[in-house]
């Protein structure tokens, strides 16, 4: 059930049975308060809430679609546009039908929608998704989930996670303004991601020792491939790779880490 919103052919499946949903549909600020399918082109203006409890499953072949809002807020931690889960997330699209969020805007620009926004969310699947156009493509507080086969491309930033444990893996994150990912105090295990063109490769805020990142290409990326941020004392091994060159001083280069501020931990990469 979703309540607070216009829409129309929205697939429901419920105790009751199934509405099978029409070619597109178009939803405002609403609550999802049972478990819900999505598929076609769903239009979404304002934010959708999935409320804890409730499972919010988007078919293959779907387009979500978001209307631009402003005017924007600086603070990261507020949504004017986008999806909040407090349940769970199921989109697992296929390699001929990927699920695309995106931009209504015929000029899309990165930023022109919020994110979706875990929190307290548990055991979410992203897989073979397009990510593009948002603010935090993905935004997720003590969260859970596996986001693998995806694309994040055209974002402000492609992942931004808190207190979070996410498998990521097998996707292409590039083209991101100002970083593919950025997380603090996670347990994420990073492996066989394309990581660049981004503004900065991967982001480590603080205390992310037990994050495993290995066996990803990280390259190219215009400030840093991987930096610590000010409050990363520890320092981090993050060997097995591919850093775009053999040449240890080029790779050394694109590490933002006690080289370049002494009050930070060092990125051991060998």
């Amino acid at each position: 059930m979703i309540h607070g919103c216009a829409s129309s052919g929205i697939y429901h499946d419920n105790n009751s049975g199934n509405e099978n949903s029409k070619e597109k549909s178009i939803i405002n600020n609403a609550f999802i308060t049972q478990n819900t399918k999505w598929q076609g082109t769903v239009e979404i203006n304002g934010t959708v809430t999935v409320m804890k409890g409730i499972t919010l499953t988007v078919l293959p072949g779907t387009v979500i679609k978001f209307f631009p809002l402003t005017p924007k807020t600086d603070d990261p931690h507020e949504l004017t546009n986008g999806i909040v889960i407090e349940g769970k997330l199921l989109a697992h699209g296929t390699i001929g039908e990927k699920i695309i969020f995106t931009s209504i805007a015929q000029t899309a620009a990165p930023g022109d929608w919020g994110k979706i926004l875990f929190k307290y969310s548990k055991d979410n699947i992203l897989k073979y998704c397009k990510f593009e156009y948002a603010e935090y493509a993905i935004h997720a507080h003590f969260s859970t989930g596996e986001i693998s086969n995806c694309e994040f491309s055209n974002n402000i930033e492609g992942l931004r996670l808190g207190m979070s444990k996410f498998i990521i893996k097998n996707n292409n994150i590039f083209n991101n303004i100002s970083r593919g990912i950025n997380f603090r105090q996670c347990a994420n295990i990073i492996e066989y991601n394309n990581i660049f063109q981004n503004g900065t490769g991967i982001f480590l805020y603080e205390k992310n020792s037990k994050a495993k990142i290995i066996n990803n290409n990280i390259y190219n990326n215009k400030n840093f491939n991987l930096q610590l941020g000010e409050f990363y004392q520890d320092d981090i091994n993050i060997d097995k790779n591919w850093w775009g060159t053999i040449d240890i001083s080029i790779i050394n280069k694109f590490i933002y880490d006690k080289e370049d501020n002494s009050g930070l931990g060092t990125v051991k990469i060998y």
